[in-house]
């Protein structure tokens, strides 16, 4: 019976692992560049061809393989992202441009299943290990990349000199690389003989990205972490620590206008201007498109696929050619309308609510759950990234229900389940290693 538990959680971690490169992008370059983003500009059809089948088999693998042990309790226990989730795939039937909604859609499927794969853990043990075994799926392909495919790993043209590692923009390089260095450093391994060599790599690919957004993102996952940490040591008491947390919020909240106006001082010192690389001329464009369809919104990823009087104007302008507006929120109401991006606040509130009910436990305090929801919203307003295609952050909003319901000793599916158990966490871990 072990050995039979061994061979399925083996299969289901592989074909979750395999589910998870497709979906992210991962070595994508080889088959064609990213359009406007590097001047080497090629295509393999034999490979894209291959990409796109492999795609297809992930998600009929995924299905019947991870989606069958889903865990009832949090899936319900997740209805928010659902209903969000629910949405996004009903804009179908209003968007401007339906095939390119069609096409995202499809693009959402397997990132979905990795976090349904999360979902069907029964432990908090189960959860993080599976968060570790993505994160060192992130490191392990950047290290091929650079290693078996240099040239490739770094960007030409606009982007010179860039790295993007596996992936096929430096961006998106970024997002992973703070994703992976936010678990390894908030949930470490039991084992950490490679623990300080795995966060010193994701760091040097985090700084060889020239990613502002991620570098941004890193500093706030770090101090989040490390301010709740010290909430815990000095003050006793959920109320309090919560007190406490209104009040820096307070004091916050007048330092940031401050320090804003100071930035903007600093941005061209930096190479940068007040546009922000062309994001505030996105969202003016954002903001008549909002008031044109202003309840439901154009489709999912519609906008910048149809035939709208901005597109090209906005082309015609800059340097690049956008396909979304840097800005989750933003995007959203585009997107959905009021009723998408009233959704997104609401799940918003729920993943701050339900991670800072994990963070400020009296006992057994997770940080990471907070972390990555404020990473979530950090990167969000600077990029399209929840919800999107190829973020990975539909799989953080699913792991953080994941630790809400776990994190302590509760009933799951009827049985008790002792979370503390080192035997049983041993188990598990050896299970999926």
């Amino acid at each position: 019976m072990k050995r039979l538990y061994f061979t399925v959680s083996t299969i289901e971690n592989v074909c979750a692992g395999f589910i998870f490169l497709v979906a992210s992008g991962a070595f994508q370059y080889l088959a064609s560049t990213v359009g406007g983003e590097d001047s080497r500009q090629f295509s393999n059809p034999t490979f894209v061809e291959v990409l796109s089948y492999l795609t297809r088999f992930s998600v009929v693998i995924g299905v019947l393989v991870l989606a069958r042990r889903v865990d009832e309790n949090l899936l319900r226990r997740s209805w928010p992202i659902w209903l969000l989730m629910g949405f996004v795939a009903a804009s179908y039937f209003w968007s401007v441009a339906p095939s390119a909604t069609a096409e995202a859609l499809f693009r959402m499927v397997p990132m979905l299943l990795v976090g349904i794969w999360v979902l069907s853990s029964k432990t908090s043990v189960v959860v993080k290990a599976r968060l570790r075994l993505l994160a060192l799926l992130i490191l392990s392909a950047n290290i091929i990349a650079v290693i078996a495919f240099t040239d490739m790993s770094f960007m030409q043209g606009r982007h010179e000199g860039a790295m993007r590692g596996a992936f096929r923009h430096k961006n998106e390089l970024g997002v992973y690389s703070v994703f992976a260095l936010s678990i390894f450093i908030f949930i470490p391994a039991d084992k950490r003989h490679f623990h300080f060599l795995q966060i010193a790599l994701s760091i040097v690919f985090l700084a060889l990205t020239r990613s502002s957004t991620s570098y941004v993102c890193l500093v706030v996952v770090i101090l989040t972490g490390g301010g709740i940490h010290l909430i815990n040591k000095a003050v006793r008491g959920t109320f309090a620590r919560y007190g406490v947390l209104l009040v820096g919020a307070a004091v916050a909240l007048p330092l940031t206008i401050v320090a804003s106006s100071l930035i903007e001082e600093l941005l061209p010192y930096l190479g940068r201007d007040l546009s922000l690389s062309g994001r505030t001329k996105l969202w003016q464009i954002a903001a008549e498109a909002f008031q044109q369809r202003p309840l439901l919104g154009n489709g999912f990823r519609a906008f910048w696929f149809s035939s709208n009087p901005w597109t090209n104007d906005f082309a015609a302008q800059q340097i690049w050619k956008p396909s979304h507006f840097h800005n989750g929120y933003i995007a959203s109401a585009v997107d959905g309308g009021l009723a998408q991006a009233l959704i997104l606040a609401f799940v918003i509130f729920y993943l701050l609510a339900t991670s800072l009910g994990q963070a400020f436990r009296k006992e057994g305090s997770q940080y990471w759950p907070l972390v990555a929801s404020i990473f979530l919203i950090v990167y969000n307003l600077s990029e399209t990234g929840f919800p999107f295609d190829n973020a990975p952050f539909t799989v953080i909003a699913l792991s953080v229900v994941a630790f809400s319901k776990l994190a302590a000793p509760a009933a799951v599916n009827g049985s008790s389940v002792q979370l503390g158990s080192a035997q049983r966490g041993s188990q598990i871990a050896r299970s999926l290693s």
